[in-house]
């Protein structure tokens, strides 16, 4: 399979990003990892909130954007997925809900 790569722009630049879907070990929900061309990590895209495990389809996560400062506009503009009305708290954080179209994601060697 093709690795697919999309631009990601933060306060460090633009570059190009691929989106891994794997699972978070402690539930079994969608994570996805950002990765460089290099195959180094770049970003984790999604944060693993405790307690909300049962209210999301396996297609959906949420998004860190306190950490990763450009996920939002990186899931928008390589359209990776639709924005639900759901938002996930954690202590003075909130984080938004996306559907992701799998198809656009690459899979996380098992």
């Amino acid at each position: 399979m093709k690795e697919l790569f999309y631009d990601y722009k933060s306060e460090y630049g633009k570059r190009k990003l691929a989106p891994y879907a794997c699972k978070y070990s402690s539930n079994e929900r969608l994570a996805i990892e950002l990765m460089t061309k290099d195959g180094e990590p770049w970003s984790t895209l999604t944060v693993n909130l405790p307690g909300t495990s049962d209210l999301l389809d396996d297609d959906c996560a949420y998004i860190d954007t306190n950490n990763c400062s450009g996920a939002m506009d990186y899931i928008e503009k390589n359209k990776l997925g639709e924005v639900l009305p759901i938002v996930g708290f954690s202590g003075f954080c909130t984080y938004p809900c996306v559907r992701f179209d799998l198809s656009k994601l690459n899979k996380m060697p098992e």
